[in-house]
């Protein structure tokens, strides 16, 4: 009988892998996607893919089926720390850190690796529209204070991945705060020392969005209030031993969703878990703008003509979660959802300081007014 030659054991190796890949696919496919996906000849965007080839039904199934294009992302960030976007990057510890904001046009990666900064006409128009907010509110008896909160990716650099690099020294925020304290405006402060030191007590920012966690936040409130005059503070400041905070897991936020990521990167969410910090009743509520009033701990005389602060915050979410800092410890708070110069919301408040909370990445707005 005549022996099997070289190309036919080839032959009957290469069909025998076929066969193996075959069945390995047909399984993995079945597993991720179901039985009524695998059928479907519609993808999960809603388009329709013919199956005339065998290409072609590997596409529809594997590759454009919600299920499938999960399982595949799961891998592609548990494995390999990537993800399937332009505009968002997987970092460490569950971090995702945004690229570009497209509102205001500011790359984060840039001015992260020192690419991107203010010119000298830029900060000086920054400087004159800080004045004149300054002086506005001069003019009507109030203080001004500018607060700016850095980017998440400037306080938790360790979580930026190896092949970013390291954060320069000259961030465009650094380059700001040197100017403006070298042309004596001292209204505002940089949370960024403040935040930095803070680190070790736990999760100051959410980990899928650039926005501070109720404990960052509470960090905020503490530096604002160290900040103002005493005879603002209608209460002591609240000290961190006071309050407990539980953290767990939610569905992803924004930068997660942008991502394709909801259900694979978790949210680690921080939340009081205490219900002490409710000395407060709500005057007046309409859209992004409310008002508070202080009740006093110990049941004294309510100071129905006390001091008035007029917050404007750039995010509704914070503003949310810091109310109860500052309306148990100023007399009278009214909150703003914005930062636009609105004459009902200033008269609401009749305010003695008027603090205005904005982002790293959003400076650029004080060049459009």
């Amino acid at each position: 009988m005549q022996k099997p030659n070289r190309l036919q054991h080839l032959i009957s190796a290469s069909l025998s892998v076929c066969l193996l890949l075959s069945f390995t696919i047909s399984f993995l496919t079945n597993s991720a996607v179901g039985r009524d996906n695998l059928l479907s000849s519609t993808a999960y965007d809603g388009s329709v893919l013919p199956a005339a080839t065998p290409i072609d039904r590997f596409n529809r199934i594997v590759l454009q089926n919600d299920s499938a294009a999960t399982a595949i992302k799961s891998l592609e960030y548990h494995l390999l720390s990537t993800v399937q976007s332009d505009n968002v990057i997987a970092g460490k510890q569950g971090f995702l850190f945004e690229i570009e904001d497209k509102k205001t046009g500011y790359n984060y990666l840039n001015d992260y690796q020192g690419k991107l900064h203010f010119s000298n006409e830029e900060k000086r128009a920054i400087l004159k529209e800080l004045r004149r907010r300054e002086e506005m509110y001069a003019a009507q008896d109030a203080d001004y204070l500018l607060v700016i909160i850095p980017n998440s990716q400037t306080v938790y650099s360790e979580n930026m991945p190896n092949y970013i690099g390291d954060m320069t020294d000259r961030t465009r925020l650094d380059d700001l705060d040197t100017y403006l304290r070298g042309h004596l405006f001292n209204s505002y402060l940089n949370l960024t020392d403040a935040l930095l030191a803070a680190k070790a007590d736990g999760p100051l920012y959410h980990n899928t969005e650039n926005a501070l966690t109720s404990l960052g936040l509470y960090y905020l409130y503490r530096e604002i209030c160290a900040t103002v005059a005493p005879s603002l503070l209608g209460d002591e400041i609240i000290a961190r031993e006071e309050l407990s905070f539980m953290t767990y897991e939610t569905a992803g936020r924004r930068l997660s969703k942008q991502a394709g990521l909801t259900d694979i990167v978790k949210n680690y969410t921080v939340a009081l878990q205490n219900d002490e910090l409710n000395d407060y009743s709500t005057l007046f509520v309409s859209g992004y703008i409310s008002k508070t009033m202080r009740l006093p701990r110990d049941g004294g005389e309510i100071l129905a003509d006390g001091p008035s602060l007029l917050m404007q915050f750039s995010d509704a979410g914070s503003r949310l979660l810091a109310e109860p800092y500052f309306s148990c410890t100023f007399d009278h708070v009214t909150y703003q959802s914005n930062l636009f110069e609105n004459s009902f919301s200033y008269e609401l408040a009749a305010p003695n300081l008027v603090i205005q909370v904005v982002y790293e990445y959003e400076l650029s707005n004080f060049l459009h007014n």
